[in-house]
């Protein structure tokens, strides 16, 4: 959507921009580097005993890494992809609650086709009152219905640009999230 003028000083800044992005995620795909441990975190949100990151093999992690990371690369592109896209349907549909809900019950479609293929155990799909309800309820309020809400806003006002600079942040509080709630341990590195 911009148009890059490599002789131009904001050009180089682009192009330099996407060098440095690009160095940083060669190394935060392939250096480890030491564990961080956090200093305190909430007891009450241990992981259940489980495979423990020394029980599995190594080409089995391996495999899975990789095909992470392959998935994670087809994600990245595919939600560029619809930012780019929601910046044209803004300019012609502007209303963005109708545009947000039309969205999330795609979504839930989707994600139901899914689920149901791989999950198929109907225990599972049983909610009580616990964190499984307080998880499905805060997902589908906060972080589906508000945050497409204000995420079609910022598109519609300032374009897709403004929006996906903001998302690296988004990897930033979740590993802090995970460190300091969950108390995962973290590497340097990744």
């Amino acid at each position: 959507m911009e148009k890059v003028r490599v002789k131009t000083v904001p050009g180089i800044a682009k192009v330099a921009g996407i060098v440095v992005c690009m160095a940083g995620v060669v190394t935060l795909a392939f250096y480890k580097g030491p564990a961080l441990k956090p200093p305190f975190h909430l007891h009450n949100f241990r992981p259940h005993s489980g495979a423990q990151d020394g029980d599995h093999d190594h080409a089995s992690s391996a495999k899975h890494w990789i095909i992470g990371c392959f998935l994670l690369l087809a994600s990245c592109i595919c939600w560029a992809l619809w930012l780019v896209l929601q910046a044209h349907i803004f300019k012609t549909y502007p209303s963005k609650l109708t545009f947000t809900s039309i969205q999330c019950l795609s979504s839930a479609v989707q994600s139901f086709i899914v689920a149901i293929a791989l999950e198929r155990d109907p225990r599972q799909w049983k909610l009580g009152w616990n964190f499984r309800l307080l998880a499905v309820v805060y997902c589908g309020i906060f972080v589906t219905g508000v945050a497409y809400y204000l995420q079609a806003w910022v598109i519609a006002k300032k374009g897709p640009v403004f929006h996906a600079v903001m998302i690296p942040s988004n990897l930033i509080m979740t590993s802090l999230g995970s460190v300091f709630l969950l108390g995962e341990t973290i590497n340097l590195g990744r």
